[in-house]
């Protein structure tokens, strides 16, 4: 059985830093975002009474310019620091930048 959760971003802004082409290949770029208190994530699903946070102080996304342009997150490790849950979170995602329309880093 699948529960829904939210995840928020806490302690905004981050300071960012964006490279472009990376790896040698065209048409990519990363996104270097990093913070002294650090990145946090919570997690909240209340069907299940699990909240959980975790922080990280510094992580890179990867990002390809398309129709549309990608960013990915690769094995991005997060640990804990409250909640009653694992000690660490690794995420993987993939993200479709829709908005604005046509977005591309050069």
């Amino acid at each position: 059985m699948a529960y829904p959760c939210a995840i928020f971003t806490k302690n905004l802004p981050y300071g960012a830093e964006i490279q472009g082409t990376v790896w040698g290949e065209p048409n990519t770029w990363a996104l270097n975002v990093a913070d002294e208190v650090g990145i946090r994530l919570q997690i909240a699903c209340p069907q299940i009474k699990y909240q959980c946070e975790y922080q990280v102080k510094e992580l890179s996304l990867s990002g390809t310019n398309g129709s549309p342009t990608t960013i990915a997150a690769i094995e991005i490790q997060f640990l804990k620091v409250g909640g009653f849950c694992t000690e660490l979170l690794k995420l993987d995602a993939n993200y479709n930048v829709i908005s604005p329309e046509g977005f591309t880093v050069s």
